[in-house]
Parts: C-alpha cells; sequence; structure tokens
C-alpha cells in the first residue's frame, strides 16, 4: 500500500513536471575558456574515504591532489536517487522541496549563461529527472540497458571515451555532468579485480548471507575504483581554466542499528562524500573563490548547496544563486 502510495504520489507530480516554466530576469557569464564537471556519485559514504581519514586508503590518487578540497559536513536531504537527484539539482531546500518537481535544474542556467551542456550517463533514466536529462544539450547513455537488478560487471570506466569526447568540442563554455554507478550494490559489479584490494569480498547477492567482513570489504575496493574514475576525469582537465565537483547523491548503510545498503531509512543514508577539485589556471584567476573555498570546507551545508555553488564555481551571474549556499562565497 505504501509502495503504490509513492508511486502513485511521484507520478502526479512527474505530470506536473511537463510544464516547467523558464528561469525569470537575466542571466550571463564572466568566465571563458572554463570547463566545469560535476560528477554525480552513487551510494559513497564520508566516512569511508581516505581523504576523511579513514582507517583505509581509499582515495590514494586523490589524496595526493594539492588542489582539492574535501567537505565532509554535507547533510543529504534524502536517502535515495529518485528523490535525492532532483533535489539536488534545482533550488529545491528543506523549506521549499517541491520546487524539484515544479522548476528546471541548473543545466538550464548553465546553457542561458553560455555553455554547452552535457549530461553523461551510466545510471537508467528515472522518471523524477529525467526532464533534467533532456534539458542538456548533449545526452548520451553507456550503460548500454544494465539495471540495479543484472548483476553483471557495471563500471563507469564506460564514461570515460565519451567524457574525452566532449572534452574536445570547441566551446567557450563547458558543463559536463557524469552520472556514476559509483558503489551501489552489487558492490562487486561496480570495481575491476585490480581493484579486489581488501578481501574476502561478497560471495552471495543476498546481502544477509555475506559477512559484515565481506560486505564493507567489497564496498571499499568499490571507493578504490572510483578513486581511480575520479583521477582519470581530473587530468582529462588538469591543463584547462576547469573546476570538477563531486557529490554523491547519499549514503549507505554499512551496519548500523542492523541496517545495510539503501532499501531502509537510516541516519547514515544523509552523510554523502563530496569534494571540489580545481586546476591551477582556475586558481590563478578566481583566487577569491578558492579562498573561500578553504574557509568553508567544515561548514556544515545541506545538499541544496550544491545547486548555488556549481552555479557560482562556473562564474554565472543569476538572481536565483544564494550566498549562504554558495561554497565560493
Amino acid at each position: 500500500c505504501i509502495y503504490y502510495s509513492f508511486r502513485e504520489y511521484f507520478n502526479n507530480r512527474r505530470i506536473v513536471s511537463q510544464d516547467r516554466p523558464a528561469f525569470k530576469g537575466k542571466v550571463s557569464c564572466y568566465a571563458d575558456d572554463i570547463t566545469v564537471v560535476f560528477i554525480l556519485g552513487e551510494t559513497v559514504r564520508e566516512s569511508n574515504l581516505g581523504i576523511n581519514g579513514y582507517k583505509r586508503q581509499t582515495t590514494p590518487l586523490l589524496c595526493k591532489e594539492k588542489n582539492v578540497v574535501s567537505l565532509p559536513h554535507i547533510y543529504s536531504q534524502y536517502g535515495f536517487t529518485h528523490t535525492s537527484v532532483p533535489y539536488l539539482l534545482t533550488r529545491a531546500d528543506s523549506l521549499h522541496p517541491d520546487r524539484a518537481y515544479q522548476e528546471r535544474s541548473l543545466i538550464s542556467l548553465f546553457r542561458e549563461a553560455g555553455y554547452h551542456t552535457s549530461w553523461l550517463a551510466n545510471q537508467e533514466s528515472v522518471d523524477t529527472y529525467v526532464y533534467f536529462m533532456k534539458e542538456a544539450d548533449t545526452l548520451a547513455y553507456v550503460n548500454s540497458g544494465k539495471s540495479v537488478y543484472i548483476y553483471s560487471k557495471w563500471l563507469d570506466e564506460d564514461l570515460l571515451p565519451v567524457y574525452g569526447k566532449e572534452l574536445k568540442r570547441n566551446v567557450k563554455r563547458n558543463f559536463i555532468l557524469l552520472h556514476t554507478i559509483g558503489s551501489h550494490w552489487w558492490y562487486n559489479g561496480h570495481f575491476t579485480d585490480k581493484y579486489a584490494k581488501w578481501k574476502p569480498v561478497s560471495n552471495s547477492r543476498v546481502i544477509s548471507s555475506n559477512t559484515p567482513e565481506q560486505l564493507i570489504n567489497s564496498y571499499d575496493n568499490s571507493i578504490l575504483y572510483s578513486d581511480y574514475i575520479w583521477n582519470r576525469i581530473i587530468n582529462g582537465v588538469r591543463n584547462k581554466n576547469a573546476i570538477v565537483v563531486y557529490l554523491s547523491d547519499h549514503s549507505e548503510n554499512l551496519g548500523e542499528n542492523g541496517l545495510w545498503g539503501h532499501g531502509q531509512e537510516g541516519n547514515a543514508l544523509h552523510h554523502p562524500g563530496c569534494w571540489i577539485w580545481y586546476s591551477d589556471k582556475y586558481a590563478r584567476l578566481y583566487p577569491d573563490k578558492v579562498n573561500a573555498l578553504k574557509r568553508n570546507k567544515d561548514k556544515y551545508y545541506n545538499s541544496s548547496f550544491l545547486f548555488h555553488t556549481l552555479l557560482s564555481a562556473g562564474g554565472v551571474r543569476t538572481k536565483y544563486i544564494e550566498r549562504e549556499y554558495d561554497v565560493f562565497n
């Protein structure tokens, strides 16, 4: 009964979402020859990132970056992808959650500011955010029909060729969103054998048939593999005027209060991994932004900060950016 009530609720919202008005007011951009990359993560916990002091070094490549800042105190409003993604990409916040189903996303504002926009998807589209995917100039799927119900290898490295192609576009302003599969269950499907560092790994697709050690080993291996993917993404823009923002849609239960995965609500779901990397050229051009980011890195933000922070990172001028949610302020 609960499931069907929620399904009806979201279907009704989807009907409303089909007619979303354009943003009002002037939109401009003071940045030229800039690339803004947003990595939309999946199921990554801030507490399991080596860069945040985790006992295992799950992010060895990220830790070597001198221009990376981790934000360990982001609170994800929702613990599930279908509700979290619309919230992240719109002006929705805890006081105005329905904006996620009534307004356009930040992609439209990037377009109005003169950016070429791309959505590169390694996940299937979902009714609650497919509208935003279609706002982009370029929409590319690389998941080849995979779904969370299929347990074959499903790797984020499949995003890299199409990402490389988008970086070669002859445009002054480039916004690229990569929707990754990250650390979603089944964890073993989301890393290669090379990154199976911690063993034993899970040997059953039924969560309860694995030991806690196996589950956590497999989960950490998926983050270690993601660290490799993040490094490849950063390398693609290292010599550009560029910024890369990573935020996971939500986190994961790993045994807290007897809960595993994200099929059930739990506090652990609301503490996602988040970090921001900037190129040397970006730091030279926008020292005030970089200094503000460093000052704000330990503040507590609701995940609604993303909308305002991404637009600010790209030099977009619009009345819709609220300074208190902008980590570059």
